[in-house]
């Protein structure tokens, strides 16, 4: 009917008697004004301990990407606790932390002498695979994972093995391996000197 609101018309072909049609008009009325008395709703943010990564593989993932893109990427690897804390699990952080005191300190190299995700100081990277080796058993304490990396890097073939835990925060690394290994080619908690 013209002038009527939408919600007052009555279905064309309601199929059911016609008061049990004209209580559902009345319920969907009702309904609309109160709608109508109602705040909008507002989108809610996820809680402040969702995880920014909700596998070891996205976080990695969000590392190396920028690598592969044309241009310089931003690294990870920064003397600010805030971005630091993004990547790395807090032992590591508090060792970063105290290399880039050393680096100033110094005003040249201490432990950290390249880019720890290539295992290199420049890069060109191609072939990038990301691929979980082994996850912890539910256990007391964080759930940790080991995850392996392989690339081309101006063609010569590297990997680099992950250890990662999973905090409130969400996955962060505790400590880089660089195959083989061993005294003459440490983790990267032995070469900024972790006990």
């Amino acid at each position: 009917m013209p002038g009527m609101p939408q919600s007052s018309r009555l279905p064309r072909a309601c199929g059911l008697p016609i008061l049990v049609c004209l209580a559902l008009v009345a319920i969907d009325s009702a309904a609309a004004a109160s709608d109508k008395t109602k705040p909008p709703a507002v989108a809610q943010s996820p809680p402040a301990t969702a995880p920014v990564d909700a596998s070891p593989e996205e976080l990695l993932q969000r590392i190396y990407g920028p690598y592969l893109a044309p241009g310089e990427p931003t690294s990870p690897i920064d003397d600010d606790r805030a971005t630091l804390e993004k990547t790395f699990d807090d032992p590591l952080v508090e060792l970063l932390l105290a290399d880039f005191a050393c680096q100033r300190r110094e005003e040249g190299i201490c432990g950290l002498d390249g880019d720890p995700f290539l295992d290199a100081q420049d890069w060109q990277l191609d072939s990038l695979v990301i691929k979980r080796l082994m996850t912890s058993l539910p256990q007391p304490g964080p759930q940790t994972a080991v995850v392996g990396v392989t690339f081309n890097n101006f063609g010569h073939a590297t990997a680099v093995e992950y250890v990662l835990v999973r905090l409130d925060r969400g996955w962060r690394i505790h400590d880089i391996s660089y195959p083989p290994g061993g005294a003459d080619h440490p983790s990267l908690r032995g070469l900024l000197g972790a006990k």
